[in-house]
């Protein structure tokens, strides 16, 4: 086979091509685990599906869904039949019961990783106005009429907020300007006290990470007692929720640790990383 010269070689791949391929992403079960949800991102556009028996529907009406807020990601939410998702335009949207999305958050502000509580009441996101960068909660009790409600606010960014099982506490990532979240970022961690018209944290304080040591992918044990997260050191961390100090320390992987999600017993963590393997 001849070997063309040094220089720029011609491909039969082209950007169109490659732009059109089918993208899945993010595909998850709702937690009653009777419907397939999964972001299709062909052709540059976001759209979510939802599978229920043989049925396959569209979710987002072809609103593109996209969660560009501080790096991307954090696209939807599902939780005991409510959905939530981001636009590219930055607006959180909740399908009604004629599956027709209805906006939660205003063109103007960037709204991103949208989580629902475990009681459906309220939804954590990351919001940002202007120069200020939200946790923020959105109330989805019935003629709420989308109450907003800053819940920390204290730290330049805001990432992957996620909730405990029991709906009683909130872990989220957050770093300040200079620095890059794969670069340093701190775990933190809060009570949540709310009720049928507001909500706040209470205990804020910082689980682990800091300016040099970069915290990834928060996540709660099933009981809600433990944390878990990944660094770019390879290594997955476990910490008590109520004590903090560090239980364990997994190693194995040879690349940053990318997701990772605990079993239902709280006995094993299944994690991907950048070494493009699973382990348990």
């Amino acid at each position: 086979m001849p070997i063309p010269p040094p220089g720029p070689w011609p491909s039969p791949i082209t950007a169109r091509h490659a732009s059109t391929q089918t993208q899945f992403a993010d595909v998850r079960w709702s937690s009653d685990g009777l419907r397939l949800l999964w972001l299709d991102g062909t052709s540059g556009q976001g759209r979510l599906w939802q599978k229920t028996g043989n049925e396959i529907r569209e979710l987002s009406a072809g609103i593109n869904v996209r969660g560009r807020l501080n790096y991307g990601g954090g696209e939807f939410s599902e939780k005991n039949g409510q959905i939530l998702f981001a636009s590219k335009e930055g607006v959180l949207y909740r399908p009604d019961a004629s599956g027709q999305p209805q906006p939660l958050t205003s063109v103007g502000s960037l709204a991103a990783s949208p989580t629902i509580a475990p009681q459906g009441d309220w939804a954590v996101c990351v919001l940002s106005e202007g120069e200020q960068n939200h946790l923020a909660a959105i109330s989805l009790q019935q003629n709420s009429q989308n109450t907003i409600i800053h819940l920390a606010s204290s730290a330049d960014f805001h990432m992957d907020p996620v909730w405990s099982p029991d709906g009683t506490r909130i872990a989220w990532l957050e770093w300040d300007h200079p620095n890059l979240p794969f670069l340093g970022t701190r775990l933190m961690l809060a009570a949540v006290e709310r009720s049928a018209v507001s909500i706040n944290l209470s205990n804020i304080h910082q689980v682990s990470g800091g300016k040099d040591q970069p915290i990834l992918q928060p996540a709660f044990s099933p009981d809600g007692r433990r944390i878990a997260s990944g660094d770019h050191m390879q290594i997955i961390k476990i910490w008590d929720r109520d004590y903090v100090p560090q239980v364990r320390s997994l190693e194995g992987h040879k690349g940053q640790v990318q997701t990772l999600a605990l079993s239902g017993d709280g006995q094993f963590v299944a994690s991907a990383a950048k070494d493009k393997t699973i382990k348990l």
